[in-house]
């Protein structure tokens, strides 16, 4: 966890909707929707690894099924635009809308999953990745794992 102090607001977010300034991001959407995947599907796998991984490398981090998810300048939002495969996503400038601690941040290239996904689907295929996102040293493409809500300040 680091001190909110090393990453001041505001934040950059990327979300498929139009939201209007003053609008507010609740945290969790992610889990609610990884809640409609299939069971057994890779991507529903994937994140119950991560998060076991958490719980035991990072208890005190939000949990990926119920944080928001942001970059902390417009240079992590670049390169986490670069590798991410929504690029319909619109992208706001957003600040937390209760006064944080802490947040946790990652890297977010130690997320990402080889495609395509090679069967049996195995814990063992994500150890070092998960280990290196949840303990790893973040370098340029960075995510905030924030356990609130967030207020919309503009499109960017």
């Amino acid at each position: 966890m680091h001190p909110i102090s090393d990453f001041p607001s505001p934040w950059f977010h990327s979300v498929c909707v139009l939201l209007e300034s003053g609008s507010v991001i609740l945290p969790g959407n992610m889990g609610r929707i990884l809640k409609l995947y299939k069971p057994g599907s890779d991507r529903l796998i994937q994140e119950e690894i991560y998060e076991r991984a958490r719980l035991a490398m990072q208890p005190d981090a939000p949990s990926r099924l119920a944080c928001t998810f942001v970059c902390p300048t417009r240079a992590d939002a670049a390169a986490f635009h670069a590798t991410d495969s929504v690029k319909l996503n619109q992208w706001y400038l957003v600040e937390p809308v209760e006064r944080p601690t802490s947040v946790f941040v990652a890297d977010y290239r130690n997320w990402a999953v080889p495609k395509p996904l090679h069967r049996p689907f195995t814990d063992s295929a994500f150890q070092a990745v998960c280990r290196d996102y949840w303990q790893g040293q973040p370098a340029n493409c960075r995510e905030l794992l924030y356990g609130g809500p967030l207020r919309v300040i503009s499109a960017v």
